[in-house]
């Protein structure tokens, strides 16, 4: 900002803010010695009074949610029970477990209304109390109560949780005593309350004439500019004042602005290249595989041989059709980091699926066991439950020295499909799949696909909501698979 601009907005505000200052003094001072108000910055500050003053019954207004969301605690609203009934994701749910295991963090305020705004700092550790089952909620939650209205103070003594009651704790003001502190205020305050408001008026809009002008019209511009860019409008939107004017009064924030709208054009610019000729790449390499396993397949289907034989010609025929189907998902995949399509989910049989991907490998020392009706389905991505199999069996074969044998054991729970795999191989380093996936552990010297294979064992996982956990066994490995239906 110029130098002219600076000494006419420090003058004008300067005079406002004397006469502001003033007159909001007096308020201040009176009104604190003569009301009960108050202003809460932090939500250990809030009292019973505050909810029954502002009917905060069974939900938090904002300004609780934004106190809570600032101090990064967790809210509920509950009733005497410890039922919860805010949120609403979680109501019905009962509260005194939580409490119990972050009893040092809970605090809670109570009201006259029967509810409790119980709430949660976070911490790093939890607290064991054996005698959970002998504690009544409404005690425990009495307990937590702040800025001393809580009606019994607890103790924990070697993991026993007993409580003592105190003395004197705080009334709980009804809406009619709250009321009155306002009442008895006087005409004097109220008198003084006009005063200082009309008067704050008239000097607020002689500021305001005076700043806007110069402060408050360019800025405007300039978040209008900013809003642009958020929703991708990559350029600096037309004024019909003068420009000049904005750019002398805010040239640094000028230049920043038009510096980071020809970056971002820039950046857009090679994004769209880079992705365009990658795509471009992925379509000439599927392109190009596909048409000999193409000719694979048209000549696998023309062979007639002998019944022995045919079993093989039929394996070499169903093989070039899986990995056509493979390079289809590469696409796919492409598509789904780029957010040009999203994996669809569909009903696909399990039995029958799993057969095929059995067929495909085409591996003879495999057994599986279906714990379930062979018309049973699955509701998910079938592409990414047939690449988790044969990503299995494929690292079973592929890292150990001998021929294993594999178990693999299906079962269909509800929204559930449960998968235990196991073989009798050299089994693995760690017990943990995640250090496995971070490391991207290989058995196998110069061999890099290991590590592919996991990561699409895990993508697979994760997608349908699912954990993955490595079971201790005597020898090989025990795969202990969950897929969830979410949807």
């Amino acid at each position: 900002m110029n130098k002219r601009f600076n000494f006419k907005f420090s003058k004008y505000m300067t005079l406002f803010m004397l006469a502001n200052i003033i007159l909001g003094v007096v308020f201040v001072v009176y009104l604190l010695i003569e009301t009960y108000d108050r202003i809460y910055s932090d939500i250990n500050t809030i009292d019973p009074d505050y909810l029954i003053a502002n009917d905060i019954v069974k939900e938090p207004n904002q300004h609780i949610k934004d106190l809570a969301a600032e101090h990064n605690v967790s809210l509920y609203f509950t009733d005497t029970a410890g039922n919860i009934l805010y949120p609403h994701t979680k109501k019905g749910q009962n509260l005194k477990s939580r409490i119990l295991k972050n009893l040092r963090y809970a605090h809670a305020v109570s009201n006259k209304k029967g509810t409790y705004m119980v709430y949660f700092y976070p911490n790093q550790s939890t607290t064991r109390v054996n005698n959970a089952r002998q504690i009544k909620t409404n005690q425990l939650l009495e307990s937590i109560v702040t800025q001393d209205y809580n009606k019994w103070d607890y103790k924990l003594n070697q993991h026993h949780l007993s409580f003592i009651k105190n003395p004197n704790p705080k009334p709980i003001l009804d809406d009619d005593e709250l009321g009155k502190g306002f009442e008895n205020s006087g005409k004097f305050y109220l008198t003084v309350l006009m005063i200082y408001v009309l008067l704050s008026i008239v000097l607020i809009v002689i500021a305001t004439f005076f700043v806007t002008k110069r402060v408050t019209k360019p800025m405007s511009y300039y978040i209008h500019w900013i809003n642009h860019l958020a929703h991708g409008k990559l350029y600096q939107p037309t004024t019909k004042s003068k420009l000049k004017r904005f750019i002398n009064t805010y040239p640094e924030l000028h230049h920043s602005l038009s510096h980071l709208t020809q970056q971002l054009l820039n950046d857009k610019f090679y994004h769209n290249q880079m992705t365009y000729y990658k795509s471009k790449w992925i379509s000439q390499v599927s392109h190009d595989l596909k048409s000999p396993l193409t000719t694979i397949y048209g000549y696998a289907k023309l062979i007639h041989a002998d019944s022995e034989t045919q079993q093989y010609v039929n394996l070499i025929t169903q093989k070039a059709s899986f990995m056509t189907e493979l390079l289809e998902s590469l696409n796919q995949t492409f598509d789904i980091e780029t957010n040009q399509i999203q994996y669809s989910k569909e009903l696909f049989p399990v039995e029958s699926t799993m057969n095929k991907v059995i067929n495909v490998i085409g591996y003879d020392n495999i057994d599986v066991y279906f714990h379930t009706a062979s018309h049973k389905t699955f509701y998910g991505n079938k592409l990414y439950f047939e690449r988790l199999m044969i990503n299995l069996i494929n690292n079973s074969l592929e890292h150990n020295n001998e021929n294993p044998h594999i178990q693999i054991q299906l079962k269909v729970y509800g929204t559930q499909l449960i998968i235990d795999y196991l073989d009798d191989g050299i089994g693995l380093p760690h017990t943990d799949f995640k250090s496995l996936v971070q490391e991207t552990y290989t058995t196998k010297k110069d061999r890099e696909s290991h590590g592919f294979g996991l990561s699409i064992i895990n993508d697979a996982v994760n997608y349908h909501h699912g954990t993955i956990q490595l079971q201790p066994t005597a020898q090989g490995v025990h795969f202990h698979i969950m897929l969830q239906d979410k949807s």
